[in-house]
């Protein structure tokens, strides 16, 4: 942009300052210097750009890693759970089961009494198996709803990191730029100072 402005920049400063256009040696140097800062301006924006880029990526990689403990820690919580709730389950079942299936292997028994435990055996399996069946959907959707959660989160702090890193280097590329322009301008005042002496 500077570049695209940059003759109407040393006509401005010409008449400002009281130079004539005419005066190539003098013209000449202010263009010099308005393209030597566009140049100077680019390459520190290019920096900056890239200094912003290699912070953000370190952030996102730190906030990876502590939403990843978060995750394992919660994945250990589920699993601890699960197995407790397995546990209770055998407790609660298994030897109900576990006596039926030796009564029914070891005691003689009339045909209606082996249907009635057949028939007991079933439901208490059936039983054990649906409960089993929903703890463990109950455990699979706190864990997709933990894990949406960690992503919404990873996606704020990212956003709220990208923001602050931007804002922070627009604020030195803009103070660079001020420098810059003050410099051009001390310069000019001081060269047309002795020019005028």
């Amino acid at each position: 942009m500077l570049r695209r402005t940059a003759g109407l920049a040393v006509l401005i400063v010409c008449l400002v300052w009281g130079v004539s256009v005419a005066a190539g040696d003098q013209a000449a140097a202010i263009q010099n210097m308005l393209e030597g800062m566009d140049e100077r301006l680019a390459h520190y924006h290019a920096q900056l750009q890239a200094e912003g880029e290699a912070e953000l990526a370190q952030l996102e990689a730190e906030i990876q890693s502590e939403l990843d403990e978060e995750w394992e820690d919660f994945v250990r919580q589920i699993q601890e759970e699960g197995k407790a709730y397995a546990d209770w389950l055998a407790e609660e079942f298994g030897r109900q089961i576990l006596r039926l299936k030796l009564e029914l292997l070891l005691v003689s028994l009339e045909e209606a009494e082996r249907g009635q435990r057949l028939e007991s055996l079933a439901d208490l399996e059936e039983t054990a198996a649906g409960l089993k069946a929903k703890k463990e959907a109950e455990l699979q959707s706190r864990l997709k709803e933990f894990q949406l959660g960690l992503e919404e989160r990873f996606a704020q702090l990212v956003d709220a990191a990208r923001t602050e890193i931007e804002e922070r280097l627009a604020v030195q590329y803009r103070a660079f730029r001020e420098d810059m322009l003050w410099a051009i301008d001390h310069t000019l005042r001081n060269s047309l100072a002795i020019r005028q002496y």
